[in-house]
């Protein structure tokens, strides 16, 4: 076993015990993406008013994870080429004005074939808006 890799919590219970209870629990129609933002909203509010001066800086990344042969994710999404398969994940992180400090990173999207997920809105949204478009709504939004 690699050091720091744990494949499961160490209370006496096997490791799909512990796969059944995440697909209980990401099963549930209540878990939403914007449901389990709440809390990272929270804590943007407040790193903002206790480690911020004038302004909070927002960074953004978006990162392509390609799954061109896991023909089992049959959400993926065809991006430039026969083997640009994927996802895509947009990621915005609040950093201190003080000390550049990370504080949160309060808002993401998730880009399949099927759909847009994000934390900033419930249910599958669709994919028609270009990088820029979805940043000034993201920015409009934070």
């Amino acid at each position: 076993m690699k050091k720091g890799f744990v494949k499961a919590i160490f209370d006496g219970t096997e490791s799909a015990s512990h796969a059944q209870a995440l697909w209980r629990f990401l099963s549930n129609d209540q878990v939403t993406p914007e449901c389990l933002a709440r809390p990272l909203l929270a804590v943007a509010h407040q790193s903002v008013r206790d480690d911020c001066d004038g302004f909070a800086l927002c960074v953004h990344d978006w990162s392509r994870i390609n799954y061109s042969t896991h023909t089992g994710k049959l959400d993926r999404k065809q991006m430039t080429h026969d083997t640009d398969v994927g996802y895509e994940l947009q990621s915005s992180l609040l950093v201190s004005d003080r000390d550049g400090v990370p504080l949160v990173a309060p808002v993401q999207s998730w880009v399949t074939g099927e759909g847009v997920w994000q934390t900033r809105a419930e249910g599958l949204q669709a994919d028609d808006q270009t990088h820029l478009d979805e940043l000034t709504g993201r920015m409009g939004w934070l």
